[in-house]
């Protein structure tokens, strides 16, 4: 019997996850629980309840086994806040990887991560804590990914790139070797990064440049 597992949240990353989780059978996901207050827009997704906060039901099922997690927050900040949480409340975060996905046997990848289908995951690659990498993300040797990244659809990072904590890269975007993709920064749909991004920084554009920082920024 696979384990049972509670995802936390709900959002894309949860379709994702049930989706994974359905097609291994590596964990029966037991419920999924809103992490903030909200009616759920539906009760149940691909069969499995989806309910809003109630302590009473996670201790519950802490008494019935249930000892693994996952969390899913569109804000990578959140997440990790929440990852913590749910951490204190003693679940251990699980992993969402797809079969389909191709990585290599030396790669180091942390908890609470989503990897998704036809991502690929090139040697000596280091990817952090809540790290999701969306479908066809392509990620070639010697990246380090930090905690709480986003990597969306079709992304390509080449060698040794660095992409700090809770940055987003959207859409095909491109990195070119050794560049460094500052924390919190963002890299629009599409863009072509030929130089380093700087904290907090959005860029957009072939090649890439700076149209804003985020707040927070120095």
């Amino acid at each position: 019997m696979p384990e049972r597992l509670v995802v936390f949240g709900m959002g894309a990353q949860t379709k994702y996850v049930t989706e994974t989780f359905l097609f291994t059978g590596d964990y029966m996901v037991e419920g999924i629980m809103m992490l903030e207050p909200g009616v759920p827009q539906s009760d149940r997704l691909r069969g499995v309840p989806v309910l809003n906060w109630d302590e009473a039901r996670l201790k519950e099922w802490q008494r019935q086994g249930v000892r693994h997690a996952m969390v899913i927050h569109s804000n990578n900040q959140k997440k990790a806040d929440f990852m913590k949480k749910i951490q204190d409340y003693g679940f251990a975060l699980a992993n969402a990887i797809h079969p389909r996905a191709c990585i290599a046997t030396n790669v180091s990848i942390g908890t609470n991560v989503i990897i998704n289908p036809n991502a690929v995951i090139q040697p000596f690659v280091s990817i952090g804590n809540g790290v999701i990498v969306h479908a066809g993300v392509i990620l070639e040797h010697d990246n380090q990914i930090d905690d709480c990244v986003n990597l969306a659809p079709g992304a390509t990072l080449a060698g040794w790139v660095k992409v700090g904590y809770g940055a987003y890269v959207y859409t095909n975007a491109t990195v070119i070797p050794t560049r460094k993709i500052g924390r919190y920064a963002v890299v629009g749909a599409g863009a072509v990064v030929l130089q380093d991004v700087p904290d907090y920084a959005v860029v957009v554009g072939n090649p890439a440049r700076i149209i804003k920082y985020l707040p927070g920024a120095d």
